[in-house]
């Protein structure tokens, strides 16, 4: 009997208690790919990352490396050591779910690039890990077999950049099936819009505010919550710059069920950012029967095509009135939700995860 290639998952970017996109994408794809019999799975993480309650994950056989240095111990060990461990144990195939991959190893390789944050908006970017991109991303998609973008948005960028790379890239879209159903909406006395995921630079949330202190102005009954956290106080310094001062509340630490009620309680989904390689609560806010109102940016219109109302990315004035209207008109809001969850039905983690599996398929029967 002819074994199943062996599939190595390296998830050594995932530092103990780290909790973001990238990961939520790794689960998701691990979740379907070790439920199904299409190939053996190896986790390689650092000690005490990569928490998950998924028994189909909790049950694949890992590796896990004790890392003690902060970012350049795991980047050497990402390079010298993990390649060695994965040719012991035989791997067909390393994929690297986190922009970067080993440069060495007689194994295929597959990388998943989320977005070009680091060239197209470096002022988003903390500068070592502004460095640490320009270091390794060019090198790992020269070195592996074939690299996965997120969006087409992406992908352009990605070539644009690197015209080299277009042979070797696929654009496989995310799912945004992951949440549980929503029990029940989330009971927030009056209306609320919502913004999820942490407030970086990206995210533009002064307009945000900017529009709500308009809304407030005008007496429009409509509170905005964040659900993520405030890493550089930017959501704070809006707040306070605001006049009149927005009714804004802020939840840090939302589980699964509780942001699933959050988007079926909401009046909207706010995703007003400059850039996104992809914009994730778009398509949760659709699957969940919440209108979303975006920013006019092309990967927004790609992820929400002609469910979702569009506003200039630094237009507060245009905002405010879009959420005024969803808040104001139940008809209204009633078309966009319903227009929301049929184009979320395009986007399945199940059909990412098959596209995924397909091409690791290719590569593997393609590689010498």
């Amino acid at each position: 009997m002819i074994a199943l290639p062996l599939v190595g998952v390296n998830l050594l970017y995932v530092r103990p208690s780290y909790v973001g996109g990238t990961v939520r994408y790794a689960e998701q794809l691990l979740s379907h790919l070790a439920r199904s019999d299409r190939f053996r799975l190896k986790l390689y993480v650092q000690a005490g990352a990569f928490p998950t309650r998924d028994e189909a994950i909790l049950a694949l056989p890992r590796t896990e490396f004790r890392i003690r240095g902060g970012v350049a111990m795991r980047v050497l060990v990402e390079q010298l050591v993990l390649p060695g461990r994965a040719e012991r144990d035989g791997v067909d195939l390393l994929f690297s779910p986190g922009f970067v991959s080993p440069l060495r190893g007689a194994f295929a390789k597959v990388v998943t690039i989320h977005d070009l944050y680091y060239l197209r908006f470096p002022r988003f970017v903390r500068p070592w890990q502004r460095r640490y991109w320009q270091a390794f991303i060019p090198p790992s998609l020269r070195a592996v077999d074939a690299a996965i973008t997120v969006s087409d948005s992406t992908r352009a960028d990605l070539v644009s950049a690197f015209p080299w790379s277009a042979s070797k890239t696929t654009r496989i879209h995310l799912g945004g099936d992951a949440l549980p159903p929503a029990a029940t909406p989330d009971p927030r006395p009056a209306p609320y819009a919502l913004v999820v995921g942490n407030v970086t630079p990206n995210k533009n949330i002064e307009t945000v505010v900017a529009a709500f202190a308009r809304l407030a102005a005008s007496g429009t009954a409509c509170r905005l919550v964040v659900a993520g956290s405030d890493p550089s106080g930017a959501l704070a310094r809006a707040i306070d710059a605001a006049q009149p001062r927005p009714d804004v509340t802020m939840l840090t630490h939302v589980d699964d069920a509780s942001l699933a009620a959050l988007y079926a309680g909401a009046t909207c989904l706010i995703q007003a950012s400059h850039y996104e390689g992809f914009g994730l609560p778009v398509i949760e806010a659709m699957t969940a029967g919440c209108a979303v109102v975006a920013s006019d940016i092309g990967v927004l219109r790609e992820v929400g095509g002609d469910a979702a109302l569009y506003f200039p990315a630094t237009d507060a004035d245009a905002l405010a009135d879009a959420v005024r209207q969803l808040a104001t008109d139940a008809a209204m809001r009633g078309r966009h939700t319903e227009a929301g969850r049929v184009r979320a039905a395009q986007f399945r983690w199940r059909d990412a995860a098959n596209r995924t599996a397909d091409l690791f398929d290719a590569v593997i029967a393609n590689r010498p």
